[in-house]
């Protein structure tokens, strides 16, 4: 990953700002990325959710 793309995705993991995520999203989806580069950011932004929705359960559990 190019370090524009490397930067745009860790500034997209430590937002909590849904505005702000969407900007980020529609920044990355304008920069040309190979789809080696497209596979990673999709899988990055997977574990994100996935990683969102266990911390979601786990906060609902106490």
């Amino acid at each position: 990953m190019t370090a524009e793309v490397e930067k745009a995705v860790k500034r997209l993991d430590e937002t909590k700002d849904p505005v702000e995520k969407a900007h980020i999203k529609s920044e990355i989806d304008m920069m040309p990325l190979s789809s080696g580069e497209l596979d990673q950011v999709k899988e990055r932004e997977h574990n994100r959710k996935a990683n969102d929705i266990k911390v979601f359960h786990e906060q609902r559990k106490h």
